[in-house]
């Protein structure tokens, strides 16, 4: 598989979008590069976004669904694709986003696992964050290709970290990997205070650190690690859905704007500035002043 993985990352942006135009979540979708041909894709399930006991999920119709206070599954009927969400916080000593996706896949019980192509992206909030692309042979001997994202924050003698995968056999990955990369990075944390088992780390007073994400700083989101103004932000957020209302912003004059999702432009990925159709406006973040 010689796919670039830069290619495909921009791509999956793009595609997240289109996702989030099947699935009815206005506010998500980030401007796609111009001018990269997507490669051919297979049909799209239909998917809603549902919310279990600690994650928000993009679930494909018919798919099975396992979650527990550390990460969500979810699988094709034919168990031929699937997209894995996981996290651990507070564990002793320290880690890399490479590392902890060797361990998952080790966990897994995974074999001939051989990274193909890795990205390592910008620190951010302390996190240390990379995408692989590598492929594996199954339990059921069936050779598999898969795109992975980790990001890890160590502090204090223990590190938490976090991943997201999209997988499928080989001979489907192609025309699926756009969707299942889309909808991996969909997954949001909507439990922040028991996700990871956070209530039992602080229960224990365990010094997992100023990283330490349960939901609250969650590499998916990055906010501050604020308790308070972290509840705050998902709360906006979720009030933002509600009324189909997304606060935007025009970048070079600062002149506010609020869209929906009748506005939205599902072509160019975004809300289009009315004063320069050839620019999209910018998506004031969750928390912010319009």
């Amino acid at each position: 598989m010689k796919s670039s993985l830069i290619r495909q990352t921009i791509q999956a942006g793009a595609l997240a979008a289109g996702l989030a135009s099947i699935v009815s979540v206005p506010g998500r979708a980030q401007p796609p590069a111009l001018g990269i041909a997507a490669p051919a894709q297979g049909a799209w399930p239909q998917t809603s976004m549902q919310t279990g006991r600690y994650f928000t999920y993009a679930a494909p119709t018919g798919w099975t669904v396992n979650e527990a206070t550390n990460g969500v599954d979810l699988t094709s009927p034919d168990a031929n694709e699937g997209i894995n969400f996981f996290g651990l916080e507070g564990s002793p000593g320290a880690s890399t986003p490479r590392r902890f996706i060797e361990r998952m896949v080790q966990a897994a019980g995974l074999r001939g696992f051989t990274i193909t192509e890795t990205v390592n992206r910008p620190v951010q909030n302390g996190f240390e964050t990379a995408e692989f692309l590598f492929s594996y042979t199954d339990d059921k001997g069936r050779p598999c290709s898969a795109w992975a994202w980790s990001a890890v924050n160590n502090a204090l003698g223990r590190n938490n970290a976090y991943g997201e995968l999209a997988w499928a056999t080989t001979d489907r990955w192609t025309s699926e990997q756009q969707f299942l990369v889309a909808s991996a990075r969909l997954v949001s944390v909507s439990n922040p205070q028991q996700a990871f088992q956070r209530d039992q780390l602080v229960r224990m007073r365990v010094p997992v650190g100023p990283g330490s994400a349960g939901g609250f700083n969650h590499p998916n989101t990055f906010t501050p690690y604020n308790n308070s103004a972290a509840m705050n932000r998902i709360s906006d957020r979720n009030a933002r859905a509600r009324r189909d209302d997304t606060p935007l912003v025009d970048p070079s004059t600062g002149r506010t704007y609020h869209g929906t999702s009748d506005t939205y432009n599902y072509v160019k990925g975004g809300w289009v500035n009315p004063q320069n159709p050839t620019q999209l406006l910018q998506v004031v973040p969750p928390g912010g002043k319009p």
